[in-house]
């Protein structure tokens, strides 16, 4: 049986409650929301290789209805799944939408994300056994807000492209993935992801404008995203 991983919702304020806005800080704030999106792929991906072993191997069925789970806040997450257990298309959406949650730190850091929407659809094929290929793409339209009564306000485009999203699972865990995705407008730049991972270890860079690069490395429970920028440097 396959065991869920982070939430989308959870682990984002988990990681954004540590940071300070301020004008040098998108830095971390954006290490901060690509390990979280990251993570919540992780979790996608175990939840669908789950979701699929458990339909019913019945020819001609077609599918249940979705599977749903708490995204925090008023969102959640629902799996749609057509097909059987060998293969078939999945739809992974958000609703309702708009939806978000708050949240505020020990610091007095609170956190806004708000969704306006999210889905990510794709194919699996595979065995009984839960040794599955997965193929998908994906968008998100968000919005994320950091604000304190000391250092002001900091809103973020949190939108992505997925465009390339190849993973296998085995007996129902995440054995490898490639993910190649863009986020058009945080910090209002183009911020371009490559990374593969294996039960080994995960390995990735990140490339923005005007000397912003990111590193990518860690395991698929801990990711580790670092970024530097030309401000380091002055």
């Amino acid at each position: 049986m396959f065991t869920p991983r982070s939430l989308v919702f959870v682990l984002v304020f988990a990681l954004v409650g540590c940071a300070q806005p301020d004008p040098a800080g998108y830095l971390s704030d954006f290490e901060g929301r690509l390990t979280g999106d990251l993570q919540s792929i992780d979790g996608d991906l175990v939840r669908v290789a789950g979701f699929a072993a458990e339909l019913p191997e019945v020819v001609g069925r077609n599918g249940t209805d979705p599977e749903c789970v708490a995204g925090g806040g008023d969102c959640e997450i629902c799996y749609d799944l057509k097909g059987g257990p060998l293969n078939g298309t999945f739809t992974i959406a958000s609703t309702p939408t708009p939806c978000g949650i708050s949240a505020t730190s020990p610091r007095g850091l609170t956190s806004t994300y708000t969704l306006a929407e999210a889905e990510i659809e794709g194919t699996w094929t595979g065995t009984l056994a839960g040794d599955y290929t997965i193929d998908a793409t994906g968008s998100r339209a968000a919005e994320l807000v950091l604000e304190t009564t000391a250092s002001g306000t900091l809103t973020y485009d949190s939108a992505y492209e997925i465009t390339t999203l190849t993973a296998a699972t085995e007996a129902g865990e995440l054995d490898s993935y490639e993910i190649a995705m863009t986020y058009g407008g945080f910090d209002d730049r183009v911020w371009t992801v490559e990374v593969e991972g294996t039960t080994t270890g995960l390995l990735g860079t990140v490339t923005s404008p005007g000397d912003v690069s990111c590193t990518i490395d860690g395991t698929f429970e801990d990711v580790d995203v670092s970024c530097t920028g030309p401000e380091e440097n002055q």
